[in-house]
């Protein structure tokens, strides 16, 4: 039972961190103001919600892609 917690718990930490990469992305590309409208289409997807809470890989996989889009951006627009 405890493992199972954890792994969940590891899942929602996971979607968290998505979102907040999401949020960055789009901030460096877009502005903070779009940004949040990013981060909010991606909260109100309603597979999002329901993996974020089940314990599989689809959301830290999603969460490694948007940290390694992150790093991406940021080095296209800073060379």
């Amino acid at each position: 039972m405890a493992q199972l917690a954890a792994m969940r718990l590891v899942s929602v930490v996971m979607a968290l961190g998505t979102l907040i990469a999401i949020f960055l992305c789009a901030a460096e590309l877009y502005g903070p103001r779009r940004a949040t409208l990013a981060s909010w289409s991606l909260l109100l997807t309603g597979v999002f919600v329901y993996y974020s809470k089940v314990a599989n890989l689809d959301v830290p996989f999603m969460c490694w892609f948007a940290l390694a889009m992150l790093g991406f951006i940021r080095i296209w627009t800073r060379n």
